[in-house]
């Protein structure tokens, strides 16, 4: 066994025994299903074995959604997602965008970690709540406050975003990565991103902004969804086509910096017009772009088949 390995099964079991140590009720193939996915499903060689065949051109449907004007080539998707993990040429209308993104900003209890952000708003002196009727009175907030990252997740899940989760444009492709999945669970992020060019290495690992591996279940995908322009000034996403088969660069126990990876070839920086939207096996090594002017606003749903210790997660909405 390399030293790789070893501070891998090391890190696997002390990750295992902190989950087993917050977790309640938790029976023992739980604990087993995730020591499988810390150890064993961080290796490109164990997780092949869920993936779905290529039978690209013979099977390519189209998918069209009426709602989003969304059309997706099914078979080329999946090619693009098997050959280099990533496909990226869609884009649905804009005439809901502005609800998805409502949904989110007008309610502050759809924030991650709420109260860590008002404690650090407070100490600027700001006492107000954050609901907000747009998005811009939120971006204005963060700017005068130095907030550079907010996540917001809808638990609930509204009408709209309901219709999104179950598009058909982007669940037949979904349940086809996910080789026809008994079950599928869906967690949404909705992130809004400013100016984060002069953030020191934790700041930015903790708004993703590093490179990194995403280990969500032995199998998933993530859905990104641009809600405004996004260029190579606010923010593009990053991600290094290929990375989704091998751990020849970049493994899953930690970040990695710009500089670490410059030399790495078949980087794709992801730019697009409000409504752009790409699948991604986040697997892959993968950040957030650097933003020096504007700011982003992306929402990502992130589809999995769940292992044992995921069947009951709460706030992640199951399609079965």
């Amino acid at each position: 066994m390399t030293l790789y390995h070893l501070k891998k099964l090391k890190s696997s079991i002390l990750k295992t025994i902190k989950f087993y140590q917050r977790s309640n009720n938790v029976n023992f193939f739980q604990v087993i299903s995730f020591f499988n996915l810390r150890f064993f499903y961080s290796s490109p060689f164990f997780r092949k074995f869920f993936k779905v065949k290529n039978n690209f051109p013979s099977e390519n449907k189209k998918l069209y959604d009426e709602n989003f004007g969304l059309e997706v080539e099914q078979g080329i998707v999946i090619k693009d997602l098997l050959d280099i993990g990533i496909s990226k040429k869609y884009v649905m209308n804009d005439k809901n965008i502005d609800k998805l993104i409502n949904n989110y900003v007008i309610d502050e209890n759809k924030i991650e970690n709420l109260d860590f952000l008002k404690n650090k708003l407070k100490e600027k002196k700001y006492l107000n709540d954050l609901n907000y009727n747009n998005v811009q009175e939120l971006v204005q907030v963060m700017q005068k406050n130095d907030i550079s990252y907010i996540k917001y997740s809808d638990h609930n899940i509204s009408s709209e975003l309901k219709k999104l989760i179950l598009s058909n444009s982007i669940l037949g492709v979904v349940r086809k990565y996910l080789n026809y999945s008994k079950k599928i669970l869906v967690n949404n992020e909705f992130v809004v991103s400013i100016n984060n060019q002069k953030l020191h290495d934790k700041e930015l690992k903790y708004n993703s902004a590093q490179f990194h591996r995403d280990l969500v279940s032995h199998n998933f995908l993530k859905v990104f969804i641009y809600l405004n322009d996004v260029n190579e000034f606010n923010g593009a996403h990053v991600y290094i086509k290929g990375s989704h088969k091998n751990n020849n660069i970049g493994n899953v126990l930690r970040y990695y910096s710009d500089n670490e990876l410059a030399q790495s070839k078949n980087i794709e920086h992801v730019m697009g017009k409000k409504g752009s939207i790409f699948f991604e096996d986040t697997f892959g090594l993968h950040k957030g772009g650097v933003i020096s002017n504007g700011y982003r606003l992306m929402l990502i749903l992130t589809y999995y088949s769940p292992m044992k210790h995921q069947l009951e997660t709460n706030n992640h909405y199951l399609i079965s």
